[in-house]
């Protein structure tokens, strides 16, 4: 994993983080989930990261927006935390910044990020 890079990009490189994975069975009142990297902050900020592979630009729809954000849901009641969560998106390449992105995407990694010194 490309932690450090990813750590650079999002500014907190100087903030003490969690890194990990998470799932979630579901219960009665709840689906299941999961996420692949969660970087958990000292500074009270959740990042759920939805790793995108593409050979071109990604594109929100608004299915897929929906989706991160019922994930985002998901999490938040499965984990009962007070912190900010939010969507972070790391891609191939950049993603197009349609309105759906917009509503849902704080911050965005790719590639190119990775060999930024």
């Amino acid at each position: 994993m490309h932690q450090a890079q990813i750590h650079r990009k999002l500014g907190i490189s100087g903030v003490y983080t969690q890194v990990s994975s998470w799932r979630y069975h579901g219960d009665l009142d709840s689906e299941g989930s999961q996420v692949d990297l969660v970087i958990d902050r000292k500074d009270g900020i959740i990042h759920l990261c939805e790793a995108k592979f593409s050979s071109k630009e990604f594109l929100l729809s608004k299915d897929y927006t929906a989706r991160l954000r019922k994930r985002r849901a998901i999490f938040e009641y499965a984990t009962k935390t007070k912190k900010a969560v939010v969507s972070t998106l790391l891609t191939t390449y950049p993603a197009i910044e349609n309105g759906y992105y917009l509503e849902e995407i704080h911050t965005e990694v790719n590639t190119e990020d990775f060999f930024v010194e």
